[in-house]
């Protein structure tokens, strides 16, 4: 994952997997999550578009989201994490849960830094 122009975010074709298929399956099929809107900071239809949009991409090696994005894939992440905890998050996910912690924390360093570059 890398910061692009301030304004975006590259992710690995992993990063993309999870972030992109495997976070917003979960959400959307897996488990009911309350204040979905206020927990993801946008609606379902929203994240399934997102979700949509990578499945017709997903022939590429580079995925680009804006940061926008991004900050509720984030939000995503975590909830998904602290749904299904350490045990159930690869079973359901295919995906360890140590790599998904260290995506959220990369994840979390670039959008602040994103946004102190922007603000400049």
């Amino acid at each position: 994952m890398k910061s692009i122009a301030h304004t975006d975010i590259e992710l690995s074709a992993s990063e993309a997997e999870l972030l992109l298929n495997a976070i917003p399956n979960e959400l959307i099929n897996g488990f009911e999550l309350n204040n979905f809107e206020s927990t993801i900071g946008i609606g379902i239809d929203q994240l399934k578009s997102i979700s949509e949009n990578f499945q017709d991409f997903s022939k590429s090696n580079k995925f680009v989201v804006h940061c926008s994005e991004a900050r509720s894939l984030k939000n995503a992440l975590a909830a998904v994490l602290n749904e299904l905890g350490i045990e159930e998050f690869q079973t359901r996910t295919g995906f360890e849960h140590d790599e998904a912690q260290r995506l959220l924390g990369d994840m979390e360093r670039i959008l602040t830094e994103n946004n102190k570059e922007g603000a400049r």
